[in-house]
Order: C-alpha cells, then sequence, then structure tokens
C-alpha cells in the first residue's frame, strides 16, 4: 500500500492541473482505474467517476482533481515531487492530491456492501472563475446518495482527523461613490476611497469582535469577515480626485448565520455612504448528523483505531456543503496537513495517507 500512494502521489503531483484545467490528470486517474479493472467513466462536466459495491444504500467519496495556481516562496519546483523526511512536497500534496490517491488505493481494494462512488471533481479551487463549473453541482444533478465523504485535509495539530462540517460563504462587492476633481481642488469632489476606508474600518473592528461557537462537545469555530480587496478609479493620471472605490468583503458563515445575517452587517457597515452592494451567497455551513449511521460507524472505527476521538469543524468552505444540501449525511476526512492549502513548499505526510486509507477502507466497509 504505501509504495502504491506514494507512487500515485508524485505521479498526481507531476500532473499540472490548475482548475479548469483538469484534462491530463483526469485521463491519468481514468486509465488508472482502467488498468486496475475498475468500472470508471467521465461525465459531461469532466469528473472520473468510479464504481464499486451494490446495495440499497450509497456514499460517494469525493476528491477535487484541481489545484490553485502556483505561489511565490517555493523552494524546489512545485511540479516535481520531492520526498523528505517521511514527507512530499509539491503543489496540491495536501490540497488534495494525497486524498485522490488514497481513493485510487481504495477503488481497488474496499470490498462495500453497499454501493460507492468514487468521484474525481473538477473546479473546487477555481469554481468563481468566470467559466468554471464546480463539478460537484453537476455530479449530485445525476447521482443521489445517502451518505458523502470529502477527503480533503484533515490532518489537525498532527493528528488524522474527523471533520464534522464546514463553514459556509458569502461574499459583497461594494462600489463606493464619490465626484472627481482635480487633486489641487479636492474640496470640489469627494473622494471614494475615504469613504471605502470607512467600511474597512468598520469590517475590521467588527472582525476582531466576533465570538467563536459551539458546534460539538470540545469543538468549536469562529465564524469570519475580511476586506479581501480593494481598487480604486480616477482618471487616467494620477492627479485626479476618485470617484469610484470597490470594496470586496468576504464572510465565512457558521452554524445558524446566513446571507441574511451578512446584509444586515453590511447595512451598518455602509450606513451614510453613497454605494451599490452585490451580494454573492455560495452556501451556508453544513455539519454531519451526530445521531446518524456515517458519523457513529466513523467515531467507532476511530476510536478503536487511536482510542481518543480528535474532531474539528473546518473554518474553509469544502465540497461538503452541496452534498449536505441534497440532505446527504456527511464526514470529511483526508490525509493532507490542513494549514498547508494554497502555501508555498505544500507537503503531505507519508504516514498520514496510510493511515487515512487503512481507516476510510474500515469505515465504508462498516457502513
Amino acid at each position: 500500500m504505501k509504495k502504491y500512494l506514494l507512487n500515485k502521489l508524485c505521479d498526481l503531483i507531476s500532473i499540472r492541473s490548475f482548475s479548469g484545467q483538469e484534462e491530463k490528470i483526469a485521463s491519468y486517474i481514468f486509465n488508472e482505474l482502467k488498468r486496475n479493472n475498475i468500472r470508471a467513466k467521465k461525465d459531461s462536466a469532466g469528473n472520473v467517476l468510479a464504481f464499486a459495491g451494490k446495495g440499497k444504500k450509497r456514499l460517494i467519496v469525493n476528491g477535487h482533481m484541481d489545484t490553485v495556481d502556483i505561489v511565490d516562496g517555493w523552494k524546489t519546483n512545485p511540479l516535481k515531487p520531492k520526498i523528505s523526511g517521511g514527507k512530499i512536497y509539491g503543489l496540491g500534496a495536501s490540497d488534495m492530491k494525497s486524498g485522490l490517491a488514497v481513493m485510487l488505493e481504495l477503488a481497488k481494494t474496499v470490498k462495500p456492501n453497499i454501493e460507492v462512488i468514487f468521484a474525481f471533481t473538477v473546479c473546487e479551487e477555481g469554481s468563481t472563475i468566470q467559466g468554471n463549473v464546480n463539478g460537484v453541482k453537476e455530479l449530485i444533478k445525476k447521482y443521489t446518495a445517502d451518505y458523502a465523504i470529502t477527503c480533503e485535509s484533515s490532518v489537525v495539530d498532527g493528528k488524522l482527523s474527523l471533520c464534522l462540517g464546514c463553514q459556509g460563504r458569502a461574499a459583497a462587492d461594494i462600489s463606493v461613490f464619490g465626484k472627481a476633481a482635480h487633486s489641487s481642488k479636492y474640496e470640489c469632489g469627494k473622494n471614494a476611497i475615504y469613504d471605502a476606508c470607512k467600511i474597512t474600518e468598520k469590517v475590521e473592528k467588527y472582525g476582531e469582535s466576533l465570538k467563536p461557537i459551539k458546534v460539538y462537545k470540545d469543538c468549536t469555530i469562529k465564524p469570519s469577515i475580511s476586506v479581501v480587496a480593494i481598487e480604486a478609479e480616477g482618471g487616467k493620471t494620477r492627479n485626479i480626485i476618485p470617484d469610484l472605490c470597490k470594496v470586496y468583503v468576504d464572510r465565512r458563515l457558521s452554524l445558524g448565520e446566513n446571507l441574511n445575517t451578512f446584509k444586515k452587517e453590511v447595512a451598518g457597515f455602509t450606513k451614510g455612504i453613497d454605494c451599490s452592494i452585490k451580494f454573492i451567497h455560495t452556501s451556508n455551513a453544513a455539519i454531519t448528523d451526530m445521531s446518524g449511521k456515517l458519523f457513529k460507524t466513523a467515531l467507532k472505527c476511530y476510536k478503536e483505531k487511536y482510542g481518543k476521538e480528535s474532531l474539528y469543524f473546518g473554518r474553509g468552505r469544502l465540497d461538503l456543503v452541496f452534498f449536505a444540501g441534497e440532505n446527504m449525511e456527511i464526514l470529511n476526512m483526508g490525509p493532507g496537513l490542513a494549514g498547508q492549502a494554497h502555501t508555498a513548499n505544500e507537503h503531505c505526510r507519508i504516514s498520514d495517507m496510510e493511515d487515512c486509507a487503512v481507516l476510510l477502507k474500515d469505515i465504508i466497509e462498516r457502513i
């Protein structure tokens, strides 16, 4: 198993698969599945699906094939895997090609009592880019299921953990209006940047005031809000007071929060300011059913292997939310290190891939 997981992850890292450019990695995964005599197909969205087992119940095991672009700060070639100190370095090592390697291992070894679909999907990272369509959204139009497990990074504080769910996301594109004037006669204009700064100050102060919310036992999550971009426009030269400044606000929605929560907050930030607002709502937060079979089975398997449970709730949005929206019992567990996503020198630990494959196999076969 170790050799297979290692080889597959190295191969996957070596294949460039930026969001919207997953054709090569999809072909590699499809061919690998067929090589192991696994029933597999590609759908119209570009997803690769593998099928195992039969039964009245259905489980979807999901992982996205795409990565973010390469960020600055890499000490090695991010598209050439490097093995050092029990770790594998490379773009997507944790987010989430190590999870894909585990899925490939499970697709050829698992012996489930229910039907299992291993779904290798497109455009998780770049679903907000124009022209890209999140592969899970397309998947759930065609396939319903009782359970869904995503294999995103879930190694937290050095421990492979069970992720109970994740926060949702909303965003606001705020266009602040001013009045253009020559900078030598600034009093004749109205500087849109100054009003925009009033908004950013309120957002920062409000974000610091948000308190953690209890999710389950000792597991908590802190909602967040951030200004993620500012764009100002004046004239063609830098001696004109800008009449437009755009502020982009990102809001991570926790349990009990929704788009209306965010709209009320933004109304307070922009009170008395001449502006227009466009809201984007990706999803609300999602959490597993603690009384459901998936969670109970996973928790039992975990305790048998490790003795004590390690649970957490994801701060970022995962494709888990779309499965939850279709009333599936959900869970996330993957071999990547939770803090490695979108960072330079991204890596995962080889031992975590092995542990994750063993535990997931146990969970799947006992559902």
